[in-house]
């Protein structure tokens, strides 16, 4: 009960934070909203629109494993241990997401990106071994971490070169690429449901490590961005 109580008091502070946020910008003065034109306008920048395609990828793969990650480990034998999976899970976000900002402030987001799809691929090919060898909770512990820390710092990576390519209307392409993370990840849902249908749960990060090959291949036709 004291769980619940404590997710009360959070959920009521942080509607109490969005009452105050609502009236602070209401003394503001009213600001142009972009039209539906103005927005998709961004996609006659072929980079950009190659950029929000590879997310789009990315995202298909990642969630075709995320929606169904418990059949993966029940597949591994490790259903009692799932609880501790998403634990790493978290923790290996939480990671990607320090460290991506970290990184691509320090490399050059290309091959940030690129090495980081790379990791994210193995890792998901090692989970769909790792599906396959009863009680190998090292093994499928470890493949999760490195899968959510390297898709992380991907996205950073991505959301990085959404800016660069277009500074000037920065805001409403990272609309665009929060649109493609929906997008991909209604896909895949759907390509994860389709492979499970007919094949075991291990298949699903196998086909996604395929899937996430082809985002790394499609980043061979980025093209360096030109600093002022």
């Amino acid at each position: 009960h004291t769980l619940f109580w404590a997710m009360a008091v959070a959920a009521v502070l942080v509607l109490c934070g969005i009452i105050l946020g609502i009236r602070a910008r209401e003394t503001q003065p009213a600001q142009q909203v972009p039209t539906v034109r103005a927005l998709v306008a961004g996609l006659a920048n072929r980079q950009v629109a190659l950029t929000l395609l590879v997310t789009v990828v990315i995202f298909v793969a990642g969630t075709s494993v995320i929606s169904y990650l418990s059949a993966v480990v029940q597949q591994a034998g490790l259903h009692e241990h799932f609880s501790l999976i998403l634990l790493i899970f978290g923790v290996g976000s939480l990671l990607g997401g320090v460290l991506g900002g970290w990184l691509t402030d320090r490399f050059a987001h290309i091959w940030l990106a690129r090495w980081a799809m790379l990791a994210f691929a193995l890792a998901l090919a090692l989970l769909g071994v790792a599906a396959g060898i009863p009680g190998a909770l090292g093994l499928v512990g470890g493949s999760v971490l490195l899968w959510t820390a390297s898709a992380w710092i991907a996205t950073i990576a991505q959301q990085y070169r959404i800016i660069a390519l277009a500074p000037e209307r920065a805001q409403l392409n990272l609309s665009l690429n929060s649109s493609s993370i929906y997008i991909g990840q209604g896909f895949g849902g759907m390509l994860g449901g389709a492979i499970i249908s007919g094949q075991p749960a291990q298949a699903i990060p196998l086909v996604a490590a395929g899937v996430v090959v082809l985002a790394l291949a499609m980043t061979s036709r980025y093209e360096t961005i030109q600093r002022k």
